[in-house]
């Protein structure tokens, strides 16, 4: 005769495997939606370009806004972003960036020239504190500037010629230049939104924040949910949106796997150790999507 303890683990097994086995995988509901579940180490520090200096904010912040040029993906050669073309002076000093009059902030405002001047006299006052002002040094009176040493920004080698005409003047030739624009130090912010929720320098302020933030990137922040998840949609006002595949991606914040893994019976956390033993064997296999998305900060996302 089968005793109760025995049938309530065997049914208690039985529900867990029903709830494992039912219903579609984050994969397939990824692959349906168009989102993209990304596992993205600590949770971020802020999203003011100008301000933080992590790699998990890079990746959020290059998805939220992008700069005058972009890297090709496969050969990193510098393609054009908010410039859609550039002139380069005989003498290497002199660069003109030509922007896209099709690029447009979030709120529906044109991408300027003067948009830049403002956020790299911004990105180099010494009272901002940017620990990546140097990405701009090559301007002339950039370091002086940032130093302190100099205290008029207009002297700094950057003019709006109009709108969409920015020229850059540099201590030197400097034939990486181009490339700095894919640093998100070097990206422009829209100066309204800043100025609105404090100071030009202030660090940190609530600009940044999913209601207030204005971007000029591919995507949009639209929940921001601490150590939990980050999500970001599609920018219909985007000048390439229609390139853009993606309808959102999800960050989704996890600690290192020495410092906490999921506990699976039979089962290895480390995603370099993955192997099940006896009778959970097959049970951990079909669950194994599910088990790791409900352990999103024990173990890099494997599954998306």
């Amino acid at each position: 005769m089968t005793s109760p303890l025995l049938r309530l683990i065997s049914i208690t097994l039985l529900a867990c495997l029903a709830a494992c086995t039912g219903g579609e995988s984050k994969v397939e509901q990824g692959n349906r939606e168009g989102v993209l579940h990304y596992g993205n180490g600590s949770e971020p520090q802020g999203l003011d370009p100008h301000v933080v200096t992590g790699v998990p904010e890079n990746k959020i912040i290059r998805s939220l806004f992008e700069g005058l040029a972009v890297k090709n993906p496969y050969t990193l050669e510098p393609e054009p972003g908010v410039a859609e073309s550039w002139d380069i002076s005989e003498d290497g000093k002199t660069i003109t960036f030509h922007l896209n009059p099709k690029a447009r902030w979030s709120n529906g405002d044109t991408v300027t020239a003067s948009d830049y001047v403002w956020s790299w006299h911004r990105a180099l006052n010494p009272n901002m504190g940017n620990q990546y002002s140097y990405m701009l040094y090559p301007l002339v009176n950039a370091e002086a500037y940032a130093t302190g040493k100099l205290e008029d920004p207009n002297e700094v080698g950057v003019k709006a010629v109009d709108d969409h005409t920015l020229v850059v003047s540099l201590n030197a030739p400097t034939p990486y230049f181009i490339q700095l624009m894919d640093h998100y130090s070097t990206f422009a912010v829209h100066p309204e939104t800043v100025a609105k929720h404090g100071g030009a320098t202030d660090r940190f302020t609530p600009w940044t924040r999913v209601e207030n933030m204005v971007s000029n990137g591919p995507f949009v922040l639209t929940e921001w949910k601490l150590n939990r998840y980050i999500r970001i949609e599609k920018n219909p006002l985007y000048w390439n949106a229609d390139n853009v595949k993606l309808n959102a991606v999800i960050f989704l914040p996890h600690r290192k796997p020495n410092k906490r893994r999921a506990h699976v019976p039979g089962w290895s956390a480390a995603p370099h150790q993955r192997s099940a033993t006896g009778q959970n064997s097959q049970f951990i296999r079909r669950c194994r999507n599910r088990l790791w998305y409900r352990h999103p900060i024990s173990v890099p996302i494997i599954t998306y």
